[in-house]
C-alpha cells in the first residue's frame, strides 16, 4: 500500500468517502501537515492511529476537545466523529495509519474478533485514547505505530505479517489499559454525536438546495433550539456557519479538480448570488474563485 496524502477533497464532510487500503491489505498510511490543510470533520468504519511529529494541534473527537503536542499520539475507534486543526503557523506534521478491524481481527468467528476487536468496537465508553511518550507502555505503542508506518511505506517482502503483528500488539495494549468491556456512561454525548452525523449527512446531500435550520433539525428529529445546542456543544459553531464552510470547501474541491465554470460551481454548492459567492470565498481562502484556481489548480487553463 503506497503512502497517501490525507486529502480533504475526498471527505468534505459526513461519512468519509475515501477508501483506505485494498481488500487484500486493508490498511493505508498518511503523511501530512495540519497547517497546510486541517483534518475536516469525518468518520469511518476503519480504526485510526495518529502520531503528531511536530507542533501542536487542537483535536476534536466525539464531544471531547483536547490539545495534542509533538510526540503524542491517539487512537480513534470506528464510526467516531473526529477532526483536527492548528492554531499556529508552525509545522504540525503527522503520520496516520487507517485500517479495517478485520486486518487484525480476522474472521468474525475467531477469538481475536470475538474476545478483543468486537468488544472494542462496541465499547461506547472508549471513542478514543491518547498516548504520551512519558508513559512506558504508551511510548512503546507510539514506537510500534511508527515501525508499522515505515514498513507499509517500504513494502519489503513479508512486511504484511510484520505490520499486522505491530498493530495486534498495539491493540492488545489498548485492550489491557482501556477497560474495553466497561459499561458506557456517556449516552448523552453519544446521542448528540449521532444527531450531528444525521444533520451533517443531510447538509451534504442537500448542498445544492436552499435549506433552513428547521430542515436541518428535522433530519435528526429535533427542534431548532436543540439543533443549535448540538452544533454549539459538539462542533462549536452554528448550523449556518457550518453549512457555509461545507459549501466553500466543496467549491474549492470542484475549482481544483474540474474545468467547470465558476458560475456552475457556485450554483452546485448552493450559492445563488455570484457576488456573494466570490465575497465569502475570498474571505475564506484569500482569493476570488477564478484567481484561486489559477494560483492553485493543476488543470490546463
Amino acid at each position: 500500500m503506497p503512502l497517501l496524502r490525507y486529502d480533504e477533497t475526498v471527505n468534505v464532510n459526513g461519512r468519509e468517502k475515501n477508501i483506505h487500503s485494498t481488500r487484500l491489505l486493508p490498511v493505508a498510511v498518511y503523511d501530512y501537515d495540519v497547517v497546510e490543510r486541517p483534518v475536516p470533520w469525518h468518520w469511518h468504519e476503519e480504526l485510526e492511529l495518529f502520531h503528531l511529529l511536530s507542533g501542536s494541534i487542537v483535536c476534536m473527537i466525539g464531544t471531547s476537545q483536547f490539545r495534542l503536542t509533538s510526540g503524542e499520539a491517539y487512537f480513534v475507534n470506528t464510526e467516531v466523529l473526529h477532526g483536527a486543526w492548528s492554531d499556529t503557523s508552525a509545522s504540525c506534521r503527522f503520520h496516520s495509519i487507517v485500517f479495517h478491524p478485520r486486518l487484525i481481527g480476522g474472521d468474525t468467528t475467531s477469538v481475536f474478533w470475538q474476545k478483543y476487536l468486537h468488544p472494542l468496537q462496541l465499547n461506547q465508553s472508549l471513542p478514543f485514547m491518547v498516548f504520551q511518550p512519558v508513559e512506558g507502555w504508551q511510548r512503546q505503542v507510539i514506537l510500534q505505530m511508527e515501525q508499522a508506518w515505515e514498513l507499509i511505506c517500504q513494502q519489503e517482502d513479508g512486511y504484511e505479517f510484520r505490520v499486522r503483528n505491530h498493530l495486534s500488539d498495539i491493540f492488545l495494549q489498548i485492550w489491557k489499559h482501556g477497560d474495553v468491556n466497561a459499561v458506557s456512561s456517556i449516552h448523552r454525548n453519544l446521542r448528540e454525536e449521532d444527531r450531528i452525523k444525521k444533520m451533517l449527512l443531510f447538509m451534504e446531500e442537500h448542498i445544492t438546495d436552499e435549506i433552513t435550520n428547521s430542515e436541518i433539525a428535522s433530519a435528526a428529529f429535533i427542534s431548532n433550539t436543540e439543533c443549535m445546542r448540538c452544533f454549539k456543544n459538539v462542533l462549536h459553531t452554528t448550523p449556518g456557519k457550518y453549512l457555509r464552510q461545507l459549501r466553500l470547501s466543496k467549491a474549492k474541491q470542484l475549482l481544483l479538480s474540474t474545468p467547470m465554470k465558476v458560475e456552475k460551481i457556485g450554483e452546485l454548492c448552493g450559492f445563488r448570488e455570484m457576488s456573494y459567492f466570490a465575497k465569502v470565498f475570498r474571505a475564506e481562502y484569500g482569493s476570488a474563485p477564478l484567481s484561486y484556481r489559477k494560483e492553485h489548480g493543476t488543470l490546463p487553463q
